[in-house]
């Protein structure tokens, strides 16, 4: 499913964006693997655990899934998108809910004017190793965590 494709990870510096970059590169052999992430010490950490001599597919990009130019940016070229950022701390939540609802409703495609449809990306749901996406014919691929 991955082979030779890019694939771009948001919150891919969390617990769950972490661990998939290493199923991915365990099961596959992509072209490239992106991690999306607001955290530039995470990211640091992350190359240091996937290094570029070994794993010369891995790319990390700064940037936030509310931000929508950045986005757009991040998503030239990329075949399938793993959408795993979010505010997950309840506490964190409660007491910031309007950042959570910016990150997790708005965030990545809550909009009328989201990246998948400024870029006439079809959106499609599934279990993220699943054997069937639900693509209609378009390579671009999305799974939201």
């Amino acid at each position: 499913m991955f082979n030779n494709k890019s694939i771009l990870i948001t919150g891919g510096t969390g617990s769950f964006g972490k661990q998939c970059v290493r199923t991915i590169l365990r099961r596959y052999q992509p072209k490239k693997v992106i991690v999306y992430s607001r955290d530039e010490l995470k990211q640091f950490e992350m190359a240091q655990e996937f290094p570029h001599a070994k794993f010369d597919c891995m790319r990390y990009l700064i940037g936030d899934v509310r931000d929508k130019d950045r986005l757009v940016q991040a998503l030239q070229g990329v075949d399938f998108v793993i959408h795993a950022a979010a505010l997950k701390q309840v506490p964190a939540a409660e007491y910031n809910p309007m950042e959570c609802i910016k990150t997790n409703i708005h965030g990545f495609g809550g909009e009328r004017d989201d990246p998948f449809h400024l870029l006439g990306i079809e959106r499609g749901m599934d279990d993220v190793f699943g054997a069937c996406p639900t693509g209609h014919g378009v390579a671009h691929q999305t799974w939201s965590i």
